[in-house]
């Protein structure tokens, strides 16, 4: 088009490019805010349901598939938590409603299926640590090797699992059409340019060592961000010798630390599947995100939070009745996968932002919402 144009009024093709950028510096190529990025979410997985149809599968194999409990971990958890209450220095009366509290956690702890966590990554209706299915066929693992093997498994399995659906939801975001303004704000070749060679495919090769780096990637910030906010929670929870108003005071900057870090790092994931960031990085690239977008950002992660608790309470209400159960699996499914796809929407618009893809005159940071 701008050759065209360039040709029948006689102007060289630099020039047409430098008013082409000119003019789109002005437009209205903002990133999308928060309603407008869920809505494209929404979009995306209603283009393309096979998108969700990983949370469907999962739920559905904690439904029918033999469940996997250990007779091992409760025994262990029983041992080491009745060991540590029998130093503490408790009434009479509140270790009888620890003790108490202690059996009914072991009680439920052994009926636990460790089949789920394959899903300790994507949400499912069956959640993390589902119960055994009555009916079902029922595997005992008798030791703590056993145990910890199988968990082992059940986590790397769970990791690829999601490395693999969020990759899928990535390139659909990706692949997603542009704004206009955006596309023409790339640098376009000029005349005498040679054509830039047609992408190959990646194959099978390709896809898979794309998707052990992303396991490999999604793995070391899982490990870091884990890490701050356990030592954040301990931190918050252990009582301090320094006074009750003191130690209050102290839990209180602790769990508001907390509860920032969750917020900072709202968009690692969507930093690892999008900038293919691993670690450390990922997080600050995050948090740059966050820090420069933060009212948009922090009303993102409030609206997926409260949407997928409520829906949470709506599937398990329902869940009471046999089709109910089918509802709640493809509506949960259905949802978290929106969600998920408009937060690399989300993300995915304001790195274009940075990279000078978008033109940022549309909007102020952190006022996109």
């Amino acid at each position: 088009m701008r050759r065209i144009v360039a040709t029948r009024i006689g102007f060289p093709m630099s020039t047409i490019n430098a008013i082409m950028r000119f003019m789109i510096a002005g437009s209205k190529a903002a990133p999308r805010g928060v309603i407008d990025s869920l809505a494209a979410g929404f979009g995306i997985i209603t283009r393309r349901p096979i998108l969700a149809l990983l949370p469907v599968l999962l739920d559905i194999l904690l439904l029918t598939a033999p469940g996997v409990r250990s007779e091992a971990l409760p025994g262990w958890v029983q041992s080491f938590a009745a060991a540590a209450i029998a130093q503490s220095q408790l009434s009479e009366e509140d270790l009888a409603a620890t003790n108490q509290q202690l059996d009914s956690f072991v009680a439920t702890l052994r009926d636990r299926n460790l089949v789920g966590l394959l899903s300790w990554q994507i949400p499912t209706l069956r959640g993390l640590f589902p119960s055994v299915v009555p009916g079902t066929t029922v595997y005992s693992l008798n030791s703590m090797p056993a145990t910890a093997l199988f968990a082992a498994a059940g986590v790397i399995l769970g990791l690829l699992l999601v490395c693999f659906y969020m990759g899928l939801l990535a390139d659909a975001v990706r692949r997603q059409p542009r704004e206009p303004a955006a596309v023409l704000a790339r640098p376009a070749a000029v005349e005498g340019d040679a054509p830039s060679p047609a992408p190959r495919a990646r194959g099978i090769r390709g896809f898979l060592l794309e998707l052990g780096a992303n396991v490999l990637r999604l793995g070391s910030m899982r490990v870091i961000q884990g890490t701050l906010l356990l030592l954040l929670a301990l931190a918050a929870s252990s009582p301090l010798s320094v006074g009750a108003s003191v130690g209050g005071l102290l839990a209180g900057v602790m769990l508001g630390l907390f509860v920032l870090t969750l917020i900072f790092t709202f968009l690692a994931d969507e930093s690892v599947f999008v900038s293919k960031r691993a670690g450390w990085l990922a997080i600050r690239e995050s948090y740059a995100v966050v820090r420069q977008h933060f009212g948009s950002s922090l009303l993102l992660w409030v609206l997926v939070a409260v949407i997928s608790m409520g829906l949470q309470i709506i599937w398990f209400s329902i869940a009471t009745w046999e089709i109910g159960t089918l509802v709640g699996i493809v509506g949960n499914a259905y949802i978290i996968s929106a969600l998920a796809t408009a937060a690399l929407v989300f993300y995915n618009d304001r790195k274009l932002l940075q990279t000078g893809t978008v033109s940022q005159s549309g909007g102020e940071p952190g006022t996109d919402a």
